[in-house]
């Protein structure tokens, strides 16, 4: 356990030389501030279909998604990389928006309701955009009718993509 932990790491090879100085000592509280300093940082990614962009999204998974301006997910992320966030339960809060992590913190990703930024997707909005960014226009109609999707996400999804 030791072994696989610098900072458990660091300590063991202090402890076990007699360190008779306050120059030793301060050496060793440095050595233990900097490692653990260095367990917040991390090298997470954002999957783009997080992206606020209808192309990214178009290309994504067809599954509910939370979706976020690039710009604000680019800052957000190299917060969180440098260690410049709080952990609270599952969350990770990072300039007052709310996040949550997965594959032992190297993915990070939007929250539900985590910032006014943040745009929440149904599967069949996000069904509508990948078609009308895919399907012919001439073929379109047929396409989202066949697929099932309510004409309240095909509108949506029209306005997205006008939009984004």
């Amino acid at each position: 356990m030791v072994d696989a932990n610098p900072l458990m790491r660091g300590i063991s090879k202090r402890i076990c030389i007699p360190c008779g100085t306050i120059a030793g000592i301060i050496e060793f509280a440095t050595e233990i501030q900097r490692l653990t300093n260095n367990s917040n940082i991390h090298n997470a990614t954002i999957n783009s279909r997080h992206y606020l962009d209808s192309n990214s999204i178009a290309k994504g998974k067809t599954m509910p998604s939370t979706v976020a301006p690039k710009e604000l997910l680019a800052v957000d992320l190299a917060a969180y990389n440098s260690g410049a966030y709080t952990i609270s339960g599952n969350n990770i809060i990072i300039n007052n928006r709310i996040y949550g992590v997965k594959n032992e913190g190297n993915t990070l990703f939007p929250r539900s309701g985590g910032a006014p930024e943040f745009i929440d997707l149904t599967q069949g909005q996000i069904k509508a955009i990948q078609l009308m960014k895919k399907v012919p226009a001439e073929r379109l109609n047929q396409v989202l009718k066949g697929a099932g999707i309510s004409s309240r996400d095909i509108n949506f999804a029209k306005d997205f993509i006008k939009k984004y």
